[in-house]
């Protein structure tokens, strides 16, 4: 038998078959969407760095509630907030610097998604060589 009539065969029996999908239900509202993808680079410079987005998705206030740069405690809202570093859209090229108050080795971007119910760290730096936090 040969492929073709191998898929006419398969074809015959699917014939007028169909699917039903159930309706949308108000529990659908409540999956939990994934987190954007972001990838960064961090530029050290004694008490300050610079994160610079590198490749990822585009960050807007319909996907956003804000995203935070965190280093031992919250050091920046980048976008959303009210004192946000700059408005929607947040995309690759973009970029921020940030004071490094306590001196931090290691900093981190979390996102929180437009209904303010998930919150995920999207991105990481650590000062090279560890640091002493700029002492």
């Amino acid at each position: 038998m040969d492929r073709r009539s191998v898929l006419l065969g398969l074809a015959g029996l699917t014939a007028g078959c169909t699917t039903v999908l159930p309706e949308a239900t108000p529990e659908d509202a409540d999956v939990r969407r994934s987190p954007p993808t972001l990838f960064c680079t961090g530029d050290w410079n004694g008490s300050q760095v610079t994160l610079t987005v590198t490749a990822g998705n585009r960050l807007t206030a319909a996907n956003t509630e804000r995203l935070t740069v965190y280093g031992d405690d919250p050091l920046a809202d980048w976008v959303g907030g009210a004192n946000a570093s700059q408005p929607f859209p947040l995309e690759p090229g973009d970029s921020i610097a940030v004071s490094l108050e306590n001196r931090e080795d290691r900093v981190r971007l979390v996102w929180r998604d437009a209904g303010g119910g998930i919150s995920s760290t999207l991105c990481r730096s650590e000062r090279p060589g560890g640091g002493d936090g700029g002492r």
